[in-house]
């Protein structure tokens, strides 16, 4: 919960608020969803240990003929509908785009428990979702997931082996994960900000 609603709820909510969506279909496992959603949403249930990219298969399957899809993690409750749509607005007339904020802390590379060596930063990024692919070119990188064994663990991972450039998209600090008790009192502390 984060300020008396549910993560999952916040999370549906800044979606639905994005007129450009022509529907949300939500995938979680049977009772991962405890109570029916506040926004409009197609609900699938899966087997337990089903993989995000079966997940996502099976979302593609149940859902409309749109041409362009959007993947969203139900544990961002702080992303905006204003973030939603500059993914949506940068992904047109592209095969993928995905929202992403500089790298900013220190990184470092460790060997055995010891820091061998400070990792330049200047060109990476954190990646965030919503990202956003063309549905055909997404199909077509499953299909080729399956047929040639590439067992990828995500979505961005998949198009980029497949050889899909991906657009990166400034995304939003705030847009955090709310996945552990410990990120509930960030989330709170920045909506009760941006309300007041």
């Amino acid at each position: 919960m984060v300020a008396g609603q549910t993560v999952l709820d916040r999370t549906l909510a800044a979606l639905a608020r994005v007129g450009r969506l022509a529907e949300i279909v939500l995938v979680g496992e049977a009772g991962v969803v405890r109570s029916e959603p506040a926004a409009p949403v197609r609900l699938l249930v899966v087997e337990p240990g089903t993989g995000r990219l079966d997940a996502i298969r099976a979302a593609l399957a149940a859902a409309g003929p749109a041409p362009r899809v959007l993947i969203h993690e139900p544990d961002r409750p702080l992303t905006s509908p204003g973030c939603i749509e500059a993914v949506l607005l940068a992904a047109e007339g592209l095969p993928a785009a995905v929202a992403a904020v500089p790298a900013r802390n220190t990184l470092k590379r460790v060997v055995d428990g010891r820091v061998v060596e400070t990792v330049p930063r200047e060109r990476l990024h954190q990646v965030q979702t919503p990202a956003v692919f063309e549905r055909a070119v997404l199909d077509d990188a499953l299909r080729r997931d399956r047929r040639e064994g590439w067992s990828c663990p995500d979505e961005l991972t998949l198009v980029t082996r497949a050889g899909i450039p991906i657009r990166l998209v400034p995304g939003d600090l705030l847009n955090v994960r709310v996945s552990t008790s410990e990120a509930v009192p960030f989330a709170e502390l920045t909506l009760s900000r941006s309300s007041a």
